[in-house]
């Protein structure tokens, strides 16, 4: 089983694109969170604005990683010799936009106009249309991973939803621990916002955790996503897996988000350090962090290629862009 691991699994993809999924997502989520928190919540303009101010760095770091990883003469000719049908400059497009948009907004809100702030139904039509972007945005890393259709593990409708709903999660924590850090640093009273947006990050977990289930179960269920499945939940992966994305990314923070955020332990919370309030929800969003990166880790390092059945033999495809095809298997499907 190890050795069928090692000799399918890809190795074209590694830390840099995951790199590159993680903050991009992270940052289109935060943007989101934050623009659907502000329709709620009108009165928690600190909040919106932070968000507002994370998105862009966030993901122009993102696009640095995605630019360092095509660096290599075999990846970077794919980006821009089929722009209409390759992923990755369909995804570049959307995330300059979004990246322009958001800057738009930090230019024409916060600094160094904010005459934004005195047309609210103007920085409503530009969040909304930013936000659009940002959900593309999220859906588009999981349609650029679905599009390797060798690798089925990578080819499943699950994948974006899975990325959407965690990059929301992650997004969420992000704003979080700005939040908690801008409180710390200013000394600002922040709790409510905090209470507030950690409730909806519980439900958020959930979900997160049931399509988790569903995406692991399906693969299982199909012979040629098997592989990809038993290394996350038993082999190679199974650490990391269970003990950084279960555990530190989905268990733990929401062990310690709920009774904050709906006051399950009302007569303890009222005695704790507004301080310590900070401090749990930023250990929270960290581990969050820690998970959803682990997440999108796990998602690539656990990407097996179908291998060629030639005459009853099991051939795995190795990494490279053309496999040679023996003559007596030139009747095989392109």
């Amino acid at each position: 089983m190890q050795m069928r691991e090692a000799l399918s699994t890809q190795k074209v993809w590694g830390w840099k694109i995951v790199a590159y999924l993680f903050l991009v997502g992270l940052g289109a989520g935060a943007y989101l969170v934050g623009f659907v928190f502000n329709l709620i919540y009108p009165e928690f303009v600190l909040f919106s604005k932070l968000t507002v101010l994370i998105t862009a760095p966030l993901v122009i770091v993102g696009l640095l990683f995605l630019i360092w990883d095509l660096g290599r003469k075999t990846l970077a000719h794919r980006a821009v010799l089929r722009p209409l049908s390759s992923w990755i400059t369909r995804g570049t497009i959307i995330i300059t936009v979004f990246i322009i948009l958001d800057l738009i907004h930090i230019g024409m809100w916060i600094w160094p106009s904010t005459w934004l702030a005195g047309a609210p139904g103007l920085r409503l039509a530009l969040g909304g249309i930013a936000s659009v972007f940002a959900v593309l945005t999220l859906i588009y890393t999981g349609l650029l991973l679905r599009a390797a259709k060798p690798i089925p593990f990578w080819n499943t409708s699950f994948l974006p939803a899975l990325f959407l709903v965690s990059g929301i999660s992650t997004g969420t924590m992000g704003a979080s621990l700005s939040l908690s850090a801008y409180g710390l640093s200013a000394g600002s009273a922040v709790e409510q916002p905090l209470r507030l947006l950690a409730r909806y990050d519980a439900f958020i977990i959930i979900l997160e955790a049931l399509i988790i289930c569903f995406y692991l179960w399906r693969m299982y269920q199909l012979a040629a996503g098997r592989t990809s499945a038993r290394m996350v939940i038993r082999g190679s992966l199974a650490v990391p897996f269970w003990g950084g994305v279960v555990a530190v990314g989905l268990v733990v923070p929401f062990a310690l988000v709920v009774p904050f955020a709906f006051e399950v332990y009302k007569t303890y919370l009222s005695t704790i350090d507004p301080l310590a309030v900070l401090v749990l929800t930023a250990v929270a969003s960290i581990l969050g962090l820690v998970g959803g990166f682990l997440l999108r880790y796990i998602v690539i390092a656990g990407g097996t290629r179908t291998p060629l059945k030639v005459e009853g033999v099991l051939i795995p495809l190795p990494d490279t862009d053309r496999v040679k095809v023996p003559r007596r298997a030139a009747f095989l499907p392109r």
